[in-house]
């Protein structure tokens, strides 16, 4: 008999503190089935006697040995890294007609939206429970991207309610009869680096518990409700500083977008309610490090210029920045009216 899942061995993996209230979702797989347990069997013979990816760590007194013969691996079994995790997924999601269902605690790999967002195009049905820890944090930012995406095309989406936390992961095709489950989150290294175990199958009576196992969270309004898109944080950190002075007329706007916002309106002008100057700006990856900037043509010596920044999800929620003000040095007529700026939008497509 093997066991296998996402599940950590804690405490509430296995048990709830509350049924049904305060409780980590898991989904986690017993079977004796001879053909599932002698594929783990000759995969973890594999790892234990590989010496370049698993150092001896204690009491090892012997030569490292094979303690079962090696078998031909299950076809509905999935070993990352040696086996793409991604890309198995993404070509059963391409091939889905009827309705796609998905529990997801993360989704930071593009590959796995970008299918799911595929499937929307074409008229198949997405739903999603996704966990709010997740949806919030700064660790794994982009799944918020993927969350905020899938949501704008349409997928319905619900967020954990109850007090514990949403791990498991499980994506339902129903056309196809398919439950895939097991350790690997939407993310590139559940895919291609990290040692995983996934189960592609089309057993019907697994799918059916799994499809009645799917249906009860998704009606359970204590458990799961419906999602609501956040904002992004406020943009920081202005440069030129405010009420400051530029080195120069030739001025490049900077600032500090936070973790969530992948576009930007920038508002610029020589009045204190500066105008639109380009919208849906594209600045590349988000997060510390990443200083987010906007080029300015040449600007007029001696006026005081204006201008807010406005951060922007990838559901188009808003957060702006108060409006920051600098001066250029120097003497010269003040233009009458911001036109006279010259601005190219950048891309504004996804990430």
């Amino acid at each position: 008999k093997v066991q296998f899942s996402a599940a950590n061995y804690g405490p509430q993996n296995f048990v709830p503190d509350a049924p049904f209230s305060n409780y980590i979702d898991e989904l986690i797989y017993f079977t004796d089935n001879s053909s599932i347990v002698n594929s783990f069997k000759t995969k973890y013979d594999d790892k234990w006697i590989d010496t370049n990816r698993f150092a001896n760590y204690a009491n090892i007194n012997s030569p490292l040995t094979r303690k079962y013969p090696i078998f031909t691996k299950d076809p509905e079994i999935n070993f990352p890294p040696e086996e793409s995790f991604a890309n198995r997924s993404t070509q059963n999601y391409n091939q889905e007609t009827q309705k796609i269902d998905a529990i997801i605690f993360r989704n930071t790999d593009d590959r796995h939206a970008d299918a799911l967002l595929a499937a929307l195009a074409r008229g198949v049905p997405v739903r999603i429970l996704q966990e709010p820890e997740t949806y919030r944090t700064t660790t794994y930012f982009r799944h918020s991207m993927n969350i905020d995406r899938m949501y704008m095309a349409g997928a319905q989406v619900k967020t954990r309610a109850h007090l514990g936390l949403t791990h498991e992961k499980l994506v339902l095709l129903h056309s196809k009869g398919m439950a895939i489950f097991g350790s690997s989150n939407m993310s590139v290294p559940s895919s291609d680096s990290q040692d995983e175990h996934n189960y592609f199958t089309q057993r019907p009576t697994i799918f059916q518990q799994l499809v009645t196992h799917f249906d009860r969270k998704w009606n359970a309004t204590a458990e799961y409700q419906p999602f609501t898109p956040l904002p992004p944080d406020e943009p920081v950190s202005p440069s030129p500083a405010n009420q400051g002075f530029a080195s120069s007329p030739s001025v490049t706007l900077q600032w500090e977008g936070g973790f969530f916002a992948w576009r930007y309106d920038v508002y610029f002008g020589t009045t204190p309610d500066p105008p639109l100057l380009t919208s849906n700006l594209n600045t590349g990856f988000p997060g510390p490090g990443t200083t987010e900037s906007y080029q300015l043509p040449t600007l007029q010596p001696g006026t005081t210029y204006f201008w807010r920044i406005v951060g922007k999800t990838m559901a188009n929620m808003t957060n702006s920045s108060p409006v920051w003000s600098f001066t250029v040095p120097g003497s010269g007529t003040p233009p009458s009216a911001p036109t006279g700026l010259i601005a190219t939008p950048a891309s504004s497509s996804a990430i």
